[in-house]
């Protein structure tokens, strides 16, 4: 079989079984990036760590979040390979927590913003204890190859089950633009295809209204004929307006 290549997240991570591959020239940009990532963002984390409950108007949430990953997916062969498309996987646990803040803007509709992460949540309806939204999100993912782009539309589906706990449910299409390693190619080319997500995460309010934990775990899969595998785990640390 062919060697293993992966990519390796620029946040100070864990990993295991990752070899590194040389990496392509960098631009001002992306080298900018790189350097404040670690402070804020996921590199390559997928979570979504909200419900489907949007924020009062005005009130304003702090959301920190840790996270382990694991990417796996079909690369080309090695040059000069007698065999085809080889499966490379990556393994991280970000050490600095990424950071994003949401603000309710009107009745029933929310904005999240982070370095890395933009999102609008759209609430559908809120009936009892079921409550249900849309969330459009833009994210870019910074790896050893360079940085991507990732754009999703998950639904969410909330049920509260106890007057401090709500569990979520998600589930919609993503679109992803990722760089990986390509022996073949002078430099590390983006890889485009559209993906399935899914995740299921329960919040628990801690006490009082302002701090609630959030884990959950994210799945994404490519429907494209190179698959790719993309889980996550993790848990958000809510602090203030929870709805």
């Amino acid at each position: 079989m062919g060697d293993r290549s992966a990519m390796a997240p620029l946040q100070p991570s864990l990993l295991t079984n990752v070899r590194k591959a040389p990496l392509a020239p960098r631009g001002p940009i992306t080298r900018a990036i790189i350097a404040i990532a670690p402070l804020c963002c996921g590199c390559a984390a997928a979570g979504l760590y909200t419900t489907p409950e949007t924020l009062p108007p005005r009130k304003v949430q702090a959301v920190g979040m840790f996270e382990a990953w694991r990417i796996e997916r079909t690369v080309p062969p090695q040059p000069g390979g007698i065999f085809g498309g080889r499966r490379e996987q990556t393994e991280g646990v970000t050490l600095v927590p990424s950071a994003m803040v949401r603000v309710g803007v009107i009745d029933g509709i929310e904005v999240g913003a982070g370095l890395a992460r933009v999102d609008v949540k759209v609430r559908l309806f809120h009936v009892g204890i079921l409550s249900a939204a849309i969330d459009p999100i833009g994210r870019i993912v910074v790896t050893q190859d360079g940085y991507g782009e990732v754009a999703e539309l998950p639904v969410l589906v909330g049920v509260r089950v106890t007057d401090f706990a709500v569990v979520v449910v998600n589930a919609g299409l993503s679109y992803l633009s990722l760089p990986f390693d390509d022996p073949n190619a002078d430099s590390n080319p983006d890889e485009a295809s559209l993906a399935m997500r899914s995740g299921l995460g329960i919040r628990i309010r801690l006490g009082s209204s302002l701090v609630a934990l959030q884990p959950e775990v994210s799945y994404l899969r490519s429907l494209s004929s190179r698959s790719l595998d993309w889980l996550t785990g993790g848990v958000a640390v809510d602090v203030g307006g929870l709805p």
